[in-house]
């Protein structure tokens, strides 16, 4: 996973509702008020970014995963949308 150094945590503010059931998360952004629905590999990335350095992230993200050529591709792209969305940020370790 190529990112700067640092860590990823939940912006401040945003809330974050599991709905199981139906396998997705949904996600509430106040500073841009918007929902977005999350599928299982975007809120196990979420759920993952609790201060983790990027190396940390990726380890435990491919621990998590089943085992495929494309996991690594998954996280980035998955990443990335979260930081996008203003939902993830990178802060300081």
């Amino acid at each position: 996973m190529s990112s700067p150094n640092g860590c990823y945590r939940l912006v401040p503010g945003v809330r974050v509702r599991p709905v199981p059931e139906l396998e997705t998360c949904v996600v509430f952004t106040p500073a841009d008020p918007r929902l977005y629905r999350l599928n299982l590999n975007a809120w196990l990335i979420l759920e993952l970014c609790q201060g983790l350095s990027p190396e940390a992230l990726a380890r435990a993200y491919l621990e998590a995963v089943p085992p495929a050529p494309d996991a690594e591709t998954q996280l980035d792209q998955g990443l990335a949308t979260l930081l996008e969305s203003g939902i993830v940020e990178q802060c300081q370790p």
